[in-house]
């Protein structure tokens, strides 16, 4: 606080700002699974797709990380 007082400044930058998140899934494992979906498993909902990966593949992943995979791309 005593900088925030002393030159004005307006907000504050967090501390962990840049840094990668530890529990970030790994570039090769969304191109996988996006790569299974395109090719094997490609008439599935993102729930049965889940189950299939968990499954058959052994690749566990949460469904909101998915979503949002399968949303972006």
């Amino acid at each position: 606080m005593k900088i925030y007082d002393t030159q004005n400044m307006t907000s504050f930058a967090h501390h962990s700002r840049g840094i990668t998140a530890y529990n970030k899934t790994k570039p090769e494992i969304c191109e996988n699974i996006l790569n299974l979906y395109k090719t094997k498993y490609i008439d599935f909902n993102f729930i049965h797709f889940k189950e299939k990966l968990i499954e058959n593949e052994k690749i566990k992943i949460s469904y909101s990380v998915l979503y949002n995979l399968m949303s972006l791309n």
